[in-house]
């Protein structure tokens, strides 16, 4: 397939309404969506999805805004839309029915390769075993295994049964990877989430686990994280991705603030090195606050103080995700 991105590679960021902009609008047509489109019908999918998924982040990267909000409603306006809304991951994201895009009812395509209502028809299942296998569903896998292992370690090493708090808990899925592992040595499981519907399927699902719920928003735990106290572990899922510039610190020294000594936070961050994101944005309406290695490792420098500085920074191997370990002395 061909790909032409009619853009200066030396231009970063074309100033909208010059000469420069009106090429990177053409740009649109070289994404060869048509091309796609019958690529997809032929039954070439992954090849097709990768061709796109690369287009887009390469058109991102070198658009200004305003371009890109063009580029992003040619996008949605062309048929392959049609053909990528058949996917129920893409689609759930899309039309968020929970008022988010990734909700925890949408990563269990990922995390749990959730059964689908109907047989889907090829080539929409095709495209469907691509997406759940792609480098967003690999990066959600990778946080999903990180914080079971922090789990099992702070089983591992707590003499007394753990308490543990789960921010922005979703469907709680890292304990698919060791329910019945020690898992009648934990002391409390406090799930904390915005959504309602989240919180009831996790007592249904993890009835097993001595688990209580809250009800909150970001802004309730940077207020009131107080409340929450000697916790073991608390570890924190998809929460920094929503938060602008600056706010996400103030929500790590929140959480920070609630454990016991020898506690230990894990927060975990979608990084910029993710292809996907442009793809996301497009065909998924999901957008999130990307940060680099640099930022993650920032989080660090300001919510220990300086005779604390004990922690640790690991990325998926894609370099999609990290996740930063803090330990209170």
């Amino acid at each position: 397939m061909r790909r032409r991105l009619g853009l200066n590679p030396g231009h970063a960021r074309p100033a909208p309404g010059t000469p420069q902009d009106d090429e990177a609008l053409k740009a649109i047509a070289s994404l060869e969506l048509d091309a796609v489109l019958a690529e997809v019908r032929a039954g070439r999918i992954e090849a097709a999805l990768s061709s796109i998924i690369a287009s887009l982040a390469a058109m991102r990267a070198r658009s200004s805004p305003e371009t890109w909000t063009r580029v992003l409603a040619a996008a949605r306006a062309h048929p392959l839309r049609g053909f990528l809304h058949l996917d129920p991951f893409i689609l759930r994201c899309y039309a968020r029915p929970r008022g988010v895009a990734g909700d925890a009812r949408a990563l269990d395509f990922a995390l749990r390769g959730r059964p689908l209502d109907i047989p889907l028809p090829d080539p929409a299942a095709a495209l469907h075993r691509c997406v759940i296998r792609g480098q967003t569903a690999r990066a959600l896998r990778f946080r999903r295994d990180a914080l079971a292992r922090a789990i099992e370690e702070t089983l591992a090493s707590t003499a007394h049964p753990p308490a543990i708090f789960a921010a922005g808990c979703g469907h709680l899925r890292e304990w698919d990877r060791l329910v019945g592992f020690g898992t009648q040595r934990v002391g409390r499981v406090f799930a904390f989430d915005g959504d309602a519907d989240n919180l009831e399927q996790v007592k249904r699902d993890y009835a097993g686990l001595p688990i209580v719920t809250h009800l909150g928003s970001v802004r309730d735990l940077v207020r009131g994280g107080a409340l929450f106290a000697d916790m073991d572990l608390v570890y924190c899922s998809g929460l920094l991705e929503t938060l602008p510039q600056g706010a996400e610190a103030s929500l790590a020294r929140a959480l920070f603030a609630m454990l016991a000594r020898g506690g230990t936070l894990v927060l975990t961050q979608f990084l910029a090195g993710l292809t996907e994101a442009a793809f996301l944005e497009a065909f998924m309406d999901w957008r999130m606050v990307y940060r680099t290695r640099a930022d993650v490792l920032a989080l660090a420098q300001d919510v220990l103080p300086d005779c604390e500085r004990d922690f640790h920074y690991v990325e998926s191997p894609e370099s999609t995700l990290g996740v930063l370990t803090l330990r209170r002395r």
